[in-house]
């Protein structure tokens, strides 16, 4: 059995107080999730519901359902669009399981992580301080820290990608040991596939991350085969969608430039080049809307000191990396460091360019955000087991810990506090919803999140018609007893059964 999968891996008694942390954390990000999701269809899930879900249940799915992307800068997602067919099959199309299934996926992300770095520590050197840091792990990986990322199921389900990236990770740590390579290569050909064009981001991390620590423990070798297996399930991806994939739609066209207009538009917004860095920096502590909640108008002065501070961390996690012995979370937190400097890397390019910097402040991009984090506690994990008994390093780890679970306190307070706001949203959008069922026909301004009463009405009329037909999201009976105030937002269905 590989390393990474090593049974038994928490028998100190330390243990005991991280899965109570841990089981305090998932029980109120599970519990958040299930009070603040929308269930009903919002942004891109309507684009995934006329491009995928209607072919399938209205034909004969195949592969290329699957595969399908809009024209222009877009991702496939084959795997959410099969927690999307399931979700209609089973509970009539209502996106507050999807994201419940999110919170799920994260606490199994953190569940890997944590088994990973502690794969090659034996228990008697497993010192308290690594188990405080690897429950601070869970407490950023299922923060509430925007609750955007629970409120809507697509930026939820993001952390299904990240589980398999994890799990990539750790695999391919064990091959670097000798375990079974084919396993590294089944999870990062999983990967390749469902995450698409973002997974060159994830292959590069995963490489570099291998080949230093190959390089460091003298397997160069066994490195540059783990490297080639990488590279060849990138391939194999892309021509899997080239073979199969199919295009529907298009993106929105202001993101389909080509590559010297993106550089253009970063030189155009150079002046804001410092927020590049510090609100990426920041966000995976306390995202802005936090900020401007407690520090009103000193938000950015925050900000910044915050950036700093993390900014300053992320100089000792490399001087870390370049100078101790490779272990188990000290690879892992490499390979999450480089994943979330390419997602910067890739909203910088593919959004900023016309979007300007304040658009690093979006609260769906604060779960990439949190990875950054995710990466310092897993090197500081790894110098607490490399020192298990060095007083100074464990309470240096242990204080860093601490203060990560005591920050989720605020974070949780402003993000349960937003509730109210929230469903009366939810409620407005369901009032829109119904206007938009019982006359389809003209383009409308709606609240920003109901997408389609702007997509046109050949699209609006298809797909509402497909929602009648076979009793899905506000068409279902079972959505109307789960979800009374919003079924009664919406009003009468006409041609419902």
């Amino acid at each position: 059995m590989p390393p990474a999968l090593a049974s038994d891996p928490f028998p100190h008694r330390g243990a005991v107080a991280m899965w109570v942390l841990v089981a305090v954390i998932a029980a109120n990000t599970l519990l958040y999730a299930s009070a603040v999701a929308n269930p009903m269809i919002m942004a891109d899930n309507w684009i995934f519901v006329d491009t995928f879900l209607r072919h399938v249940i209205d034909g004969n799915g195949d592969l290329g359902d699957f595969l399908v992307k809009r024209r222009g800068f877009d991702h496939g997602l084959p795997h959410f669009k099969l927690m999307m067919l399931l979700n209609a099959w089973w509970l009539g199309l209502d996106f507050r399981f999807e994201a419940i299934a999110g919170a799920v996926f994260a606490v199994a992300g953190w569940w890997v992580l944590a088994r990973t770095a502690l794969s090659d520590a034996p228990p008697a050197d497993r010192p308290p301080a690594a188990y405080l840091a690897l429950a601070a792990v869970a407490a950023v990986q299922l923060s509430l820290n925007a609750f955007y990322t629970w409120l809507y199921s697509m930026v939820a389900l993001g952390f299904l990608d990240y589980l398999l990236a994890f799990l990539a990770f750790g695999a391919a740590w064990g091959a670097l040991q000798g375990a079974r390579t084919w396993l590294f290569a089944c999870w990062i050909l999983l990967y390749a596939v469902v995450a698409d064009t973002s997974a060159t981001i994830a292959g590069i991390a995963v490489a570099m991350a291998i080949l230093h620590a190959g390089w460091r423990l003298g397997r160069m070798r066994r490195a540059l085969g783990l490297v080639g297996i990488v590279v060849a399930a990138l391939v194999a991806s892309r021509l899997l969608y080239a073979t199969y994939g199919e295009i529907r739609g298009e993106t929105l066209a202001v993101f389909n430039a080509p590559f010297d207009a993106h550089i253009a538009g970063l030189v155009a917004h150079g002046s804001d080049a410092w927020r590049w860095g510090i609100s990426p920096l920041a966000s995976g502590v306390a995202w802005k809307g936090v900020l401007e909640y407690f520090l009103r108008t000193h938000w950015q002065l925050g900000q910044v000191v915050l950036g700093l501070v993390v900014a300053a961390a992320h100089v000792w996690f490399w001087w870390r990396a370049l100078r101790d012995r490779p272990r188990a979370a000290a690879f892992m937190a490499v390979c999450l460091m480089l994943l979330f400097y390419g997602y910067i890397a890739g909203v910088l390019y593919g959004r900023v360019f016309v979007r300007g910097s304040l658009y690093f402040d979006q609260d769906r991009y604060v779960s990439l955000y949190q990875i950054g984090i995710l990466a310092l506690l897993l090197m500081a994990t790894s110098r607490a087991l490399d020192r298990p008994r060095h007083a100074p390093v464990q309470r240096m780890v242990a204080a860093c810990a601490v203060l990560l679970l005591a920050i989720q306190v605020p974070l949780t307070l402003h993000s349960r506090g937003a509730l109210v706001g929230i469903h009366s949203y939810y409620r407005a959008m369901a009032g829109e919803y119904g206007h938009v069922i019982r006359n389809p026909g003209p383009d409308r301004t709606c609240v920003d999140q109901l997408t389609v009463c702007g997509l046109g009405p050949e699209l609006r009329i298809r797909v509402l018609d497909m929602l009648r037909r076979h009793q899905l999201n506000v068409f279902s009976p079972a959505f109307a007893r789960r979800h009374p105030e919003l079924a009664a937002a919406v009003g009468p269905l006409p041609g419902a059964d």
